[in-house]
């Protein structure tokens, strides 16, 4: 129909998918938190080789470029997608 706007529609659409991405972006931080708390209380006490690896380990995000990592970690969902 000639006239008719569905910026409403958009609008209601653009605020539901705002909502879920600050929602999952927000449990995904928790989420990290809450899994480098051992790592990082770890090596706070110097604690042998696990926490020299540890520490090792978290260099590597810094010397790959990160084209790299995401083009790996899309190669990695493509693979264990289903279907």
């Amino acid at each position: 129909v000639v006239g008719t706007s569905q910026s409403g529609a958009v609008a209601d659409d653009l605020m539901r998918v705002t909502a879920s991405t600050l929602g999952l972006a927000v449990l995904g931080g928790l989420t990290v938190v809450v899994l480098a708390l051992p790592g990082a209380l770890l090596l706070s006490r110097g604690g042998g080789w696990i926490a020299t690896l540890l520490e090792r380990a978290t260099f590597v995000g810094s010397a790959l470029p990160g084209v790299v990592v995401a083009l790996a970690l899309v190669g990695l969902a493509v693979s264990w997608a289903p279907g």
